[in-house]
């Protein structure tokens, strides 16, 4: 089926040896809608699976650039002057006795 959609559009895509990689091209595809922030079950009538276990499991892959940038939103503890929450003792984590 993506053969159809690779000649509507006139893309070739071939490897290193000339073969045509269309899985890879799959998976690339999905993980970039992901990243895009395309709503699964748009990703998941896009890719033509039947079911959006099968996107979100086998094809959407967590790269580690995407946890990376998952962790440095979080805000920043130590240098906000927050650096006391959740302790209840008024010091940095793990400074509290008790």
């Amino acid at each position: 089926m993506i053969n159809v959609d690779l000649e509507a559009v006139e893309f070739e895509y071939q490897n290193d040896l000339g073969k045509a990689d269309f899985h890879s091209l799959r998976h690339t595809f999905c993980i970039l809608l992901a990243r895009s922030g395309v709503q699964p079950q748009i990703a998941q009538k896009l890719m033509r699976h039947s079911s959006i276990d099968l996107t979100m499991n086998f094809y959407t892959h967590i790269l580690m650039e995407d946890k990376m940038s998952a962790v440095s939103q979080l805000p920043d503890l130590w240098s906000s002057g927050d650096s006391n929450i959740g302790t209840g003792c008024g010091k940095p984590i793990g400074f509290c006795k008790g």
